[in-house]
């Protein structure tokens, strides 16, 4: 006959320190991939986008734009009312305003967002009876910063200015080259 056995019955299987560090491991992993894929889900677009070659192109094509602002010697002045959303531009030449024969009819005026291209927008001014004065009115007025581009035709090319709108600010230099 056998003798009764004196063995001690083994630990359950959650007592082991070897099992939870098996699968603690592999389990973080799954957490945070469902945290991280939750937070992708919930998160807007990122602020980086991939138009590497569009913005090179549109860089050679600003420069040209810029450079021919130079010559003819422009600047001017952004006002924009935040409240109403009146915009208005007034150019001048070198160091006086545009003469009548100058001044081109309609400018048209770009609102870049630093960050979302889908917020940008475009406005089209309207030669005032000084004609070195364009206005339009944006609806609704935009918040925050953005870089402003002035894009008109002279002496048979494009030129644009550019400069940028702080936050808070009513008003800003446009350049040649700025921004």
């Amino acid at each position: 006959m056998r003798a009764p056995s004196t063995a001690v019955p083994g630990r359950p299987w959650y007592r082991e320190p070897l099992v939870w560090l098996l699968w603690v491991p592999p389990l973080a992993a799954v957490a945070g991939g469902v945290t991280m894929l939750v937070l992708a889900l919930q998160t807007p677009e990122a602020a980086v986008f991939d138009r590497t070659e569009r913005l090179a192109l549109a860089v050679v094509h600003a420069d040209a734009q810029a450079r021919h602002a130079a010559a003819l010697g422009l600047a001017g002045e952004l006002q924009l009312d935040r409240q109403s959303g009146q915009v208005q531009v007034q150019l001048s030449r070198g160091s006086g305003p545009f003469g009548i024969d100058d001044a081109p009819g309609t400018l048209t005026l770009r609102f870049i967002h630093p960050t979302q291209p889908q917020r940008d927008r475009t406005l089209a001014l309207q030669a005032t009876a000084r004609t070195d004065v364009y206005t339009g009115t944006l609806a609704p007025a935009p918040t925050g910063a953005w870089q402003v581009r002035l894009h008109g035709h002279q002496a048979g090319a494009e030129w644009q200015l550019a400069g940028t709108l702080a936050e808070t600010a009513a008003r800003t230099p446009l350049r040649a080259g700025a921004g």
